[in-house]
C-alpha cells in the first residue's frame, strides 16, 4: 500500500535496512567523540548508586537487573544531552544523506503499490478465448422463414360437390345409364327400365313412330297442364 503518514514512512524506513545502517554509523561517530567518555562515566555512577540502595538486585536474574537499571538511567536526561552534543546531527552532509534515503524508500514503496494496478490494466485477458473471424457465424443476408403449419393447425379441405344440373327436356336425349331400356312399340303400356319405374316413350328415341294419338286407357295418367 502507498505511504501516506509519517508513521508509515518510519516503519518502511526500518524495514528497508537504512535505519540499522545509520544507527551503526552514528554509534561509531559517537564513540569517537570526546563527550562519550563523560557520558559513560555518568551512567556507571547511576548504576552504582542504584545497586547500593537496592541490595535485593544482587539476587535477581540478570535480565531483571538490567531492566531495573535501564529504567533508573532513563529517569535522568543523560541520553538526551549526549545526543544533543553529537556534532554529526548538525552536519549538512549527513542530513542530505538521510533525506536521500527517505526519498528512496518512499519512491520504492509507491512503485510497488502502483505496479499491480498498472499490470492489471496493460495485460490482456488470457482466459477469454476469441474464436477466429472465419469461424464466427454471420447472420447477414439471411432470410428467416416462418415454420410450415402442421396437419393439426391446417384447416381441413372439404371437396366441392357439384350441384345437380336441370332435368333433361323432351328435346334432349336421356342420360346414359348402365341399365338397358325394354321398349315394346306394339303395346300401349309405357316402357319400363328393367322392371323399374315406368317412363313414357319420347320422340328422342330413334325407334319411336308417331302414329297419332293413341286411345286412352284406364291405366294412363292424365295430367292437366293447364
Amino acid at each position: 500500500m502507498p505511504i501516506e503518514t509519517p508513521a508509515a514512512l518510519v516503519e518502511e524506513f526500518k524495514k528497508s535496512g537504512e535505519f540499522d545502517r545509520i544507527r551503526r554509523e552514528l554509534l561509531q561517530e559517537f564513540q569517537k567523540d570526546d563527550s562519550y567518555t563523560a557520558f559513560q562515566g555518568k551512567i556507571e555512577e547511576i548504576v552504582k548508586q542504584r545497586l547500593a540502595k537496592a541490595q535485593m538486585l544482587h539476587y535477581l536474574p540478570q535480565d531483571m537487573v538490567q531492566k531495573e537499571l535501564g529504567q533508573e538511567v532513563e529517569r535522568y536526561p543523560i541520553v538526551e544531552r549526549a545526543v544533543a552534543d553529537v556534532q554529526l546531527f548538525s552536519d549538512p552532509t549527513f542530513i542530505g544523506k538521510l533525506g536521500d534515503s527517505l526519498q528512496k524508500v518512499l519512491q520504492t514503496a509507491n512503485e510497488k503499490s502502483s505496479a499491480p494496478a498498472t499490470q492489471q490494466m496493460t495485460e490482456p485477458e488470457k482466459d477469454i478465448l476469441v474464436p477466429p473471424a472465419e469461424t464466427t457465424p454471420s447472420i447477414e443476408n439471411t432470410t428467416i422463414t416462418a415454420p410450415s403449419p402442421t396437419l393439426i393447425d391446417a384447416a381441413p379441405v372439404i371437396p366441392r360437390i357439384p350441384s345437380p344440373g336441370p332435368p333433361p327436356t323432351p328435346d334432349q336425349p336421356p342420360l346414359e345409364s348402365t341399365q338397358s331400356l325394354s321398349i315394346d312399340a306394339t303395346k300401349d303400356t309405357p316402357a319400363t327400365v328393367d322392371g323399374a319405374l315406368d317412363a313414357p316413350q319420347t320422340s328422342a328415341d330413334p325407334n319411336f313412330e308417331d302414329a297419332g294419338p293413341r286411345p286412352s286407357s284406364n291405366n294412363d295418367m292424365v295430367v292437366d297442364k293447364n
